[in-house]
């Protein structure tokens, strides 16, 4: 096998199959990354059996000799870092050696068994199309609210709900759930709910941001393909929560406020730079002229911080704890202006109101939408 390749784009086909090469591998094999030479190109293929990535490089120049290889990831990824990055390398394998040329360096690296390596899965049935920045952005923003309790696999994943123009995005881990929207071209027929864990889908997705994306599903497998890259991951089977109900505004008669999400933002932030690191927790509540952004400790009504934030609100009054981290993983989401939306239980004593919240974009715009879970008297201790 022989073929010369761009050092760049050889760098940059292993970062994107990373996601595929296992970091503990059962077996050696499964460190290794499958090189392919079938005409003037080159495949860099991998898979720890759940998830699987390939992308494929034309020559650059010189001969070109079919075959392939199995080398070790990080073994090759190290071999081309000496190498200039403007410049082109050439590989050479047999079975019992591999080399590589490039900028006046060469590297001489041990092959894997490629008998041992299993074979990669075919892409399933195409099922729609989208922006790839459009998906990676809302499922990135969206995934923040996946669970990681391995003991409640449905709830570790984004749910992507296909619609005729829209697919719906959707995570949740019971104490927070975010919402979006982007555009799809749907390829024909219905398509059932796609469950796919929140992490390697967020990983994917990265590096396809700047292609278009065809989205493949059968039964067992969801697939993404953009340009070249491919990747399949396991389809998770089972039920996400009905979450259409939860996501109403306000009544009349309850409370909601407008404020800037960077200023809101930076409250909070200061709120978890001086709350208890193991319990994070804010109060937000109404005063004149604002929000009233507080750390508070748990079993403790004094506030360690105190600041206001500018906002128009109706309604009160409302004084609710909520986990700190989690306010601003939603938050992080937002750009303009946001309403925020509480609803539910409110006391005597406003420290003791337990009121969801509701965040969304106030203009209406951005179809990105947050419900978190307020923290009740006695929980956070």
């Amino acid at each position: 096998m022989k073929i010369t390749v761009s050092v760049r784009e050889l760098t940059q086909a292993l970062t994107w199959v990373k996601q595929a090469v296992s970091s503990r591998p059962a077996l050696p094999v499964l460190a290794g990354v499958r090189l392919t030479v079938h005409g003037p190109r080159l495949t860099i293929a991998a898979t720890d059996y759940d998830v699987s990535a390939s992308d494929i490089l034309d020559a650059a120049e010189g001969p070109v000799s079919r075959g392939e290889t199995l080398v070790g990831h990080a073994s090759l990824t190290r071999a081309l870092k000496p190498m200039p990055a403007g410049g082109l390398v050439e590989i050479t394998a047999t079975k019992t050696a591999i080399t590589l040329r490039g900028g006046g360096v060469e590297a001489n690296l041990t092959p894997l068994d490629v008998t041992e390596y299993p074979q990669l899965p075919e892409l399933p049935p195409v099922v729609g199309q989208a922006d790839g920045e459009a998906l990676h952005r809302s499922v990135e923003r969206v995934a923040r609210c996946a669970s990681t309790d391995d003991t409640l696999p449905a709830i570790c994943c984004v749910s992507l709900e296909p619609d005729v123009t829209q697919l719906v995005v959707a995570a949740t881990d019971r104490y927070r759930l975010a919402v979006d929207e982007v555009p799809w071209t749907l390829a024909g027929g219905s398509v059932e709910r796609l469950l796919i864990p929140a992490r390697p889908l967020v990983k994917a997705l990265h590096g396809l941001a700047q292609h278009l994306v065809s989205i493949h599903a059968s039964d067992t497998l969801v697939g993404f393909q953009g340009g070249w890259r491919k990747v399949t991951m396991r389809r998770q089977m089972g039920e996400f929560i009905s979450w259409r109900p939860l996501m109403r505004p306000a009544a009349q008669d309850e409370v909601s406020a407008v404020a800037e999400a960077a200023g809101l933002r930076e409250a909070v932030v200061g709120a978890l730079a001086a709350a208890d690191t193991k319990s994070p927790m804010l109060t937000l509540g109404l005063a004149d002229g604002g929000l009233e952004v507080c750390a508070v400790s748990a079993g403790q009504d004094k506030p360690l911080t105190r600041q206001l934030v500018t906002a128009a609100h109706q309604g009160g009054p409302a004084v609710t704890r909520y986990n700190i981290r989690y306010l601003d993983d939603l938050l992080r989401g937002f750009a303009g202006i946001v309403r925020l939306d509480l609803a539910g239980k409110t006391d005597d004593e406003p420290p003791r109101c337990r009121k969801t919240m509701l965040v969304s974009d106030a203009e209406g715009v951005d179809p990105f939408r947050c419900l978190l879970m307020p923290i009740g008297p006695g929980e956070g201790k």
